[in-house]
């Protein structure tokens, strides 16, 4: 498989290390200007603090306010600008991600009209569309390297309120329906009784312990930037930030281990491994996982640890990748239209790639296997010469890799946290390509017939998966 990467051609005279004042067309679009671009920014904080801590669930009075796409719409008023230049040709050549972030949701509208369901598909089209107004107006107005770090900052006080909101209900300080912990029954004792665990949830998209738990681990991720960040710094800023990231570290593993999660668990250990290689390297990342390890495995024994194919937890979501894969089979070009793959097999596909290959087809969910290998490429590509987008690089990558360790076992293919993802890996990529001495991924015919084989390669890898490990 072959990646069409190139330097800059738009540079000519050889810049100081750092990030290139004049960037070329399509790569770093809509510069801050001015007040409409603050509020623009300040607007697309408070879309995600609604996004996170799903105010609408927690005071009643809210419910039927429609305080996420009145936000989103406000902020697209005010940067409609920089939105629409991602929108040109030479912009999404620049940026494959967001061709490929087009290509799934287009995809997915494209899977209900083929099969001639106009009432589903306009309804998939109203959904798809705000995910990718989300999408667009994080590249355009995380647009700085102060921006960004701004923006993570954000991100993790958010995941400490709802992680906050969760453990105060798990050990009863408060009691709201929306942050209820789910029940489950273990296996009898020897004398019959029965034992009932409860597994902590957050609000909203996060009401499920698998959730929280992967967004616990990316919020790790998030922690050791910025703990790294206020180790670096000298005076009060030292010793007032360090102890914030510790205590935020302790709070997202407290939570982790509470959810139960095996998924949660591997994409912990994902983003911790990558944010370690990325900001240190190999050799010394070896070196810390020799005492790290030992202490992950101390704290969280049980279930979480105890990751097992044959299992039955495991047998149950390999049944549903097998008849993922049937389905796919039946369709495989349009997919069986989004939103209908719990309808027809009961359940999701617990594999957000599966998931994206059977309801939206091939071409779909190429593109959305796609965004995710372009994100982790872009940045394990070349590590920056900027020193202020080093230690960012680190942690968006370990988010990435995070992430997509959770989405193996759930499917979240049209949530707004998977294209928060994406959008960030997309924005330090912008960011990055600023530097003139740094090679860049553009979309091209040989991209995409790359991305097709990387396609074929993970359909025939989780078949085989699954027939050589599913005993039912």
């Amino acid at each position: 498989m072959t990646f069409a990467i190139t330097t800059n051609p738009l540079t000519s005279a050889r810049e100081p290390r750092g990030i290139s004042p004049r960037p070329p067309f399509g790569t770093f679009v809509g510069e801050p200007k001015g007040l409409a671009s603050q509020a623009g920014f300040f607007l697309f904080v408070l879309v995600n603090a609604v996004v996170f801590i799903r105010p609408t669930e927690l005071i009643p009075a809210l419910q039927n306010w429609p305080v996420y796409s009145a936000l989103l719409f406000l902020t697209l008023v005010v940067s409609l600008g920089p939105v629409l230049r991602q929108l040109s040709w030479r912009s999404l050549v620049e940026n494959p991600i967001t061709a490929c972030v087009i290509g799934f949701l287009a995809a997915a509208i494209l899977s209900n009209l083929g099969h001639l369901r106009l009432h589903q598909a306009a309804g998939t089209g109203i959904e798809d569309s705000r995910l990718l107004i989300f999408y667009l107006l994080l590249v355009a107005l995380v647009n700085t390297p102060g921006r960004l770090r701004t923006f993570l900052c954000c991100l993790a006080a958010f995941a400490c309120v709802q992680i906050v909101l969760a453990l105060l209900q798990q050990y009863h300080v408060v009691d709201l329906a929306a942050l209820r912990p789910i029940e489950e029954q273990q296996d009898a004792l020897a004398h019959g009784e029965v034992i009932t665990r409860y597994r902590i949830c957050g609000t909203g998209i996060f009401h499920d312990p698998n959730d929280l738990g992967v967004l616990a681990a990316t919020a790790i991720a998030i922690c050791l930037y910025l703990l790294g960040e206020a180790v670096s710094r000298r005076g009060r800023s030292r010793w007032i930030g360090a102890p914030i990231c510790l205590a935020a570290l302790g709070l997202f593993g407290r939570a982790l281990l509470l959810t139960q999660s095996r998924g949660a668990f591997i994409a912990m250990l994902a983003g911790i491994a990558t944010f370690s290689v990325a900001r240190i390297g190999w050799i010394k990342s070896v070196l810390v996982a020799i005492f790290v390890l030992p202490l992950i495995h101390f704290a969280f024994t049980g279930r979480q640890a105890n990751i097992n194919v044959h299992r039955t937890t495991a047998q149950l979501r390999l049944g549903l990748w097998s008849k993922s894969l049937a389905q796919f089979f039946h369709s495989p070009l349009l997919g069986i239209g989004q939103g209908r793959l719990a309808s027809v097999i009961g359940q999701v596909a617990h594999n957000s790639f599966l998931h994206g290959f059977t309801e939206t087809g091939f071409f779909g969910g190429t593109f959305f296997l796609a965004a995710f290998v372009l994100a982790l490429w872009g940045m394990v590509a070349r590590t920056p010469d900027a020193r202020e987008l080093f230690g960012l690089r680190a942690c968006v990558l370990a988010m990435v890799a995070a992430w997509v360790a959770g989405m193996l076992s759930l499917s979240r293919s049209y949530v707004p946290p998977t294209f928060l993802i994406l959008g960030l890996a997309a924005a330090y990529l912008n960011l990055a390509a600023r530097d003139p001495d740094r090679p860049r991924v553009r979309l091209s015919v040989r991209l995409a017939l790359g991305m097709a084989g990387l396609s074929v390669v993970y359909l025939c890898g989780i078949y085989v998966f699954v027939h050589r490990f599913h005993g039912g």
